[in-house]
C-alpha cells in the first residue's frame, strides 16, 4: 500500500507573485442551477426540469424552477462579482432558452436578449465572460424526440445552436467552452442514472454512444468557430473535463497499470481522440465493439480540436488492480480496479472533517443579504461537520500530479482549472459563529493553490485560477448539500454561480474573496439585540436584511469602504492577512 511519507510535501504559503501576471481569478455558474424563470422568456423545458420533478430523483424534492432567480437579478450578481474583485465569470447558456425545441427551427429572441444583457453587464464592470455552451441541460424535446445524445443527429443540432451563439455573442465573448464534463453526462446520465436523463436501460453501451456524440459535437462546434468566427472575433475555444487523480497503490506492475487505465477511462476517453485520432488502446481492448468507431473524416475533424483544456478536479484516489469490482456501474467494472482512500496503516488519504471559513463578519453579512435565496442543491445528506460528498477527500498533491500528467501526455496544452473545492451539508441550525470558523476551507485552498503554483514551476501551462461557486447547487438524486468549487488556474474557473448556497451563502464568497487581488474589508454597526443568532434566523428576517443592505449602501455611497493597501506582488491568501476590522 502507499506510504504517506513518500508523498508528504511542505505546505507552501503562496501569494500573487507565485503566479504569472496573466493569471486571473474568477467565479462560475451553470444555467439550470441559478437562472430560475423556467417558464419565462420563451424558454423550453430541459431534461433537468423533467428529472428534478420526477419523484424520488432528488431526495429533498429540490428543483431549478426558481433557483436563485439569476434571470431577474443578474445585475445584482454582476455587481457582487465586481465588488469582490473577480476578473472573470464563467456561465453557461441554457440551450432551450435559445432554441426551445433544441432543433434550431426558430431563435428565441428573448433568450438572446437576456444573455446579451448579462454579457454587456459583465463587460461594463471589466469582467471577462467565459461562456459554456452545454452544462448538462439538454432541451427536453431532443431527448423525447430522438433520444438525446444517443442519436447522431444531435451533433448537427448542437452545431446549429453553437453557431447561433458564436454569431450573437462572439463579438464580446472571447473564451468559449463547448461542453462541460461529458463524462458525467455519459456515465451518470446513461449508466448509473443519477443525473438527467436518468437512463440505466443499456449501461454496457449507451454511455459510450452518448460520449461519442458529445466528442463529435465538440469537434464540429470548434470547426465552425475556427472557420467562421475565430479570425474576426479573436477568441479561443476548448472544453471542460473532470478527473480524479489515480495514484498506484503500490509499486506492483498491475497496480501501476490499473492507475494508468483509470486515467485513460477519465481523460484519455475524451483527449486521445482529439490528440491521437482514436480512443485509448486500453479502452479499445477492454470494451471492444461496445465503443463506437470514428470514420476517417471524423478523425480528421477531431485532431487538435481545442485551444485550451478546462480541468475540473476535486480529489484523488489510490488505485489497485482488481478483476472484480465492488462498484455497481458498468463503467467502473470495465476498468478492473479498486479505488482506495487509505494510506498504508489505515489513515485516510486526506482530510474530510469539515469546519467553516474565517472571514470578516461584515463581509459575511453582505453575502446573506443577496446570496441566500433558494438554490437547487444535490448530493447526499450526511452528518454535520463532515464534507457533504462522501467521495471528497482533500488531497492537494493530486492536483499537481494530474496537471503534470496532462502536460506530459497531451503536449502541454493551456489549462484552466475550471472547478475545484469542497462542499458541506446544508445545515441551517448551526450558530453563526461556527459557520464563520471555516479553517478547513482556508487550508484547502492554500493547499491546492500551492499545488497549482508548483505545477507551473514544473512546467505545466496553467492560465488561471477560478472558483466554482458564487451561487451553486448541483442536482443529482440525493439532496441537501451545497457544493462549492474554487480553485486553480482558470480565470473564471468553475461552473456554478453567483450565490452559492441556499442558506449559508457566506462561506463560499468568503473563500473566493480571500484570494482576489482587491478585496474590501469593512465594518458595520447595528444594535446587538437586532443581530440574529443563526443563519436561519438571518435569512428569515427581512428587517435584518434591509438593515444590513442600507448600512452597506451608505458605506459605499459615502466612500467609507476600508481598503487594505497591499504591495502588488503580495496579495492576501486569508482574511487574517488583510482584515482591518478585527473580525478575522
Amino acid at each position: 500500500m502507499a506510504k504517506k511519507e513518500l508523498f508528504e510535501e511542505n505546505a507552501e504559503e503562496v501569494c500573487r507573485a507565485d503566479f504569472p501576471p496573466s493569471f486571473v481569478f474568477g467565479v462560475a455558474t451553470a444555467s439550470y442551477q441559478i437562472e430560475g424563470a423556467c417558464n419565462e422568456g420563451g424558454r423550453g423545458p430541459s431534461i433537468w426540469d423533467s428529472f428534478s420533478h420526477t419523484e424520488g430523483k432528488i431526495i429533498d424534492g429540490s428543483n431549478g424552477d426558481m433557483a436563485v432567480d439569476h434571470y431577474h437579478r443578474y445585475k445584482e450578481d454582476v455587481d457582487l462579482i465586481h465588488k469582490f474583485g473577480f476578473d472573470a465569470y464563467r456561465f453557461s447558456i441554457s440551450w432551450s432558452r435559445i432554441f426551445p425545441d433544441g432543433m434550431g427551427t426558430e431563435v428565441n429572441n428573448e433568450g438572446i436578449a437576456f444573455y446579451n444583457n448579462l454579457i454587456n453587464a459583465l463587460i461594463e464592470k471589466g469582467i471577462q465572460p467565459f461562456l459554456t455552451l452545454y452544462h448538462w441541460d439538454l432541451p427536453l424535446h431532443l431527448q423525447e424526440s430522438i433520444g438525446g445524445w444517443l442519436d447522431k443527429r444531435i451533433v448537427n443540432y448542437f452545431a446549429t445552436y453553437a453557431d447561433t451563439c458564436f454569431a450573437h455573442f462572439g463579438d464580446r465573448v472571447k473564451n468559449w467552452i463547448t461542453i462541460n464534463e461529458p463524462l458525467q453526462t455519459a456515465v451518470n446520465g446513461y449508466d448509473t442514472g443519477i443525473f438527467a436523463p436518468g437512463r440505466r436501460e443499456v449501461p454496457s453501451t449507451e454511455p459510450y454512444l452518448a460520449a461519442h456524440h458529445q466528442i463529435l459535437a465538440h469537434a464540429t462546434a470548434v470547426s465552425i468557430y475556427r472557420s467562421k468566427y475565430k479570425d474576426k472575433q479573436g477568441g479561443q475555444i476548448g472544453w471542460v473535463l473532470d478527473c480524479e487523480w489515480a495514484e498506484a497503490n503500490s509499486d506492483k506492475i498491475e497496480d501501476k497499470s490499473a492507475a494508468a487505465r483509470r486515467l485513460d477511462f477519465q481523460l484519455g476517453w475524451y483527449l486521445c481522440p482529439l490528440y491521437y485520432g482514436d480512443y485509448p488502446a486500453v479502452m479499445l481492448d477492454k470494451l471492444g465493439d461496445r465503443l463506437p468507431k470514428f470514420s476517417h473524416e471524423e478523425k480528421k475533424l477531431l485532431l487538435n480540436s481545442l485551444d485550451f483544456l478546462g480541468l475540473n478536479h476535486y480529489t484523488s484516489r489510490f488505485i489497485s488492480h482488481a478483476t472484480s469490482c465492488s462498484e455497481e456501474s458498468y463503467f467502473y467494472k470495465a476498468q478492473e480496479m479498486e479505488r482506495i482512500v487509505e494510506w498504508e496503516g489505515g489513515e485516510k488519504i486526506g482530510e474530510k472533517v469539515h469546519i467553516l471559513l474565517s472571514l470578516c463578519c461584515a463581509c459575511i453579512f453582505y453575502m446573506i443579504t443577496r446570496l441566500s435565496l433558494g438554490s437547487f442543491s444535490i448530493a447526499k445528506s450526511i452528518k454535520a461537520w463532515q464534507g457533504a460528498s462522501e467521495w471528497l477527500y482533500i488531497v492537494p498533491w493530486g492536483l499537481r500530479k494530474v496537471l503534470n500528467y496532462i502536460a506530459r501526455t497531451y503536449n502541454n496544452p493551456p489549462i484552466y482549472i475550471t472547478e475545484n473545492g469542497m462542499d458541506e451539508e446544508d445545515d441551517n441550525s448551526l450558530p453563526l459563529n461556527e459557520i464563520l470558523d471555516d479553517k478547513l476551507r482556508v487550508r484547502y485552498f492554500k493547499g491546492y493553490l500551492a499545488a497549482v503554483s508548483q505545477a507551473i514551476k514544473d512546467g505545466a501551462d496553467e492560465l488561471d485560477f477560478g472558483s466554482d461557486a458564487i451561487s451553486e447547487g448541483e442536482g443529482n438524486q440525493n439532496g441537501n448539500i451545497t457544493h462549492s468549487t474554487n480553485l486553480d488556474d482558470f480565470p473564471i474557473a468553475m461552473r456554478k454561480g453567483v450565490r452559492q448556497c441556499t442558506k449559508h451563502p457566506i462561506k463560499r464568497f468568503a473563500s473566493y474573496g480571500c484570494l482576489m487581488p482587491s478585496f474590501k474589508a469593512f465594518t458595520i454597526s447595528l444594535d446587538e439585540e437586532k443581530i440574529p443568532k443563526t443563519v436561519d434566523e438571518t435569512l428569515r428576517s427581512s428587517k435584518w436584511r434591509r438593515a444590513v443592505e442600507d448600512e452597506l449602501n451608505a458605506l459605499e455611497e459615502s466612500g467609507t469602504w476600508v481598503i487594505t493597501d497591499l504591495p502588488k506582488d503580495k496579495k492576501p491568501v486569508g482574511c487574517k492577512d488583510f482584515c482591518t476590522c478585527g473580525q478575522a
